[in-house]
């Protein structure tokens, strides 16, 4: 059991590193330069006009460079400036965000809590999404030792996926 557990976080990591964002005007992209430079041109636009999307990216970016504190200000900013007539997407991606920064932090009771909130608020037809959250939360409930959350939360997935070679 422990073997099948590390294989599908393992897997289900790999895909995490493949997936980005939902990302319109491809700002995630290699060809729009390396973290640091894109971490400068979000924080030459924050200086200009702070916008809820510009703080979630310098949030995501921040956690692709490890400097998790950093990242979690960025959402607490995000937060605070939010639009309220896209107030559900957004504490939805920012519950995410915030989930994956305390799954990497070993912060993972909190991480479990920030992925359930995220996964309540998620539309149920963006499925890869939701079954890449409950990735992270098995992945959780795995590091803290938890492992028949883990395994029923794997097993959910691969049920969900019977015929994707990459679940």
């Amino acid at each position: 059991v422990l073997f099948f557990c590390l294989l599908v976080i393992w897997i289900g990591y790999a895909q995490w590193k493949k997936r980005q964002p939902q990302d319109p005007d491809n700002f995630y992209s290699a060809e729009n330069g390396t973290p640091e430079e894109k971490l400068e041109k979000l924080n030459a636009q924050l200086a200009k006009q702070p916008t809820a999307l510009t703080y979630t990216r310098k949030a995501a970016i921040l956690t692709d460079l490890t400097r998790y504190d950093e990242a979690l200000t960025a959402l607490d900013e995000s937060t605070a400036i939010a639009p309220k007539d896209n107030e559900t997407a957004h504490t939805q991606y920012v519950a995410y965000l915030r989930g994956s920064v305390y799954l990497a932090q070993e912060r993972y009771e909190e991480a479990i809590s920030c992925l359930d909130k995220s996964l309540k608020l998620l539309p149920k037809e963006e499925e890869k999404t939701h079954l890449h959250m409950l990735s992270l939360k098995a992945s959780a409930y795995f590091y803290q030792q938890s492992y028949e959350e883990s395994l029923a939360i794997f097993q959910q997935i691969l049920a969900a996926t019977p015929n994707d070679a990459n679940a």
